[in-house]
């Protein structure tokens, strides 16, 4: 789950550092347009990475669990990551020092 999380990092800060999103917004897109389809495309990446995941740990380790409070568990988790990646991007106005930045970050938090 790391890699499409710098990955939506990184092409937020990316397209702020081109500013790309205020030439969108000069020809009249809003910030919940821009935002929405970035929530929505990672969030239908990582519902497919969610139910993969519960797939295989239901599978190997996690046997006796249930298969929708797997999925669950990595859903949410998958739904603040996209949200911690907007966070970021929000601080760093270049691409790849907040990159580098997110990646410390994740690996704080998931260890």
């Amino acid at each position: 789950m790391i890699l499409p999380f710098l990955r939506l990092s990184y092409g937020l800060m990316i397209e702020k550092e081109k500013k790309i999103r205020e030439g969108m917004k000069i020809m009249g897109m809003k910030n919940s347009a821009f935002y929405f389809s970035w929530i929505i495309y990672y969030g239908f990446i990582f519902t497919i990475i969610s139910l993969l995941n519960a797939g295989i740990m239901k599978g190997s380790i996690f046997k006796n669990s249930d298969y929708s409070l797997l999925f669950f568990w990595y859903w949410i988790f998958c739904w603040s990551l996209i949200f911690q990646a907007i966070f970021i991007s929000a601080f760093f106005s270049k691409a790849k020092v907040g990159n580098i930045c997110a990646m410390v970050l994740i690996f704080f938090i998931c260890n």
